[in-house]
C-alpha cells in the first residue's frame, strides 16, 4: 500500500490494524463437524480496517493516509515491521 505526503483530497483511513495468520491448506478440504486437519505453512499478511480499506483505496488510484491503533505484544511488533517494511 503506498501512502502519500499528504495534502487535499487524500482518504484518511483509521482504525486498527492485525496480523492475519492464513495457514495453507494441505490436499483438499474437507469440512467435518469436529474433524482436525494438518495444515501446511501459516503466511502472514497485514489485515483489519485500516489494511484492508486503504488497500482497496489505494488500487482505486485514491491518496491515502493512514492512522492506527496496534498492540504491545508481539503479533504487534510484527504489524509496526511489516508498515515500516512499506516505506
Amino acid at each position: 500500500m503506498e501512502v502519500s505526503e499528504g495534502g487535499v483530497g487524500d482518504v484518511l483511513v483509521l482504525g486498527h490494524l492485525c496480523v492475519d495468520l492464513m495457514p495453507s491448506a494441505l490436499g483438499p478440504i474437507a469440512f467435518d463437524a469436529g474433524g482436525l486437519r494438518t495444515a501446511g505453512p501459516l503466511h502472514m499478511r497485514l489485515g483489519g480496517a485500516v489494511a484492508g480499506t486503504g488497500r482497496a483505496l489505494v488500487e482505486l488510484g485514491l491518496p491515502v493516509r493512514a492512522a492506527a491503533a496496534v498492540g504491545e505484544d508481539s503479533l504487534g511488533g510484527i504489524v509496526r515491521g511489516m508498515v515500516r517494511g512499506m516505506f
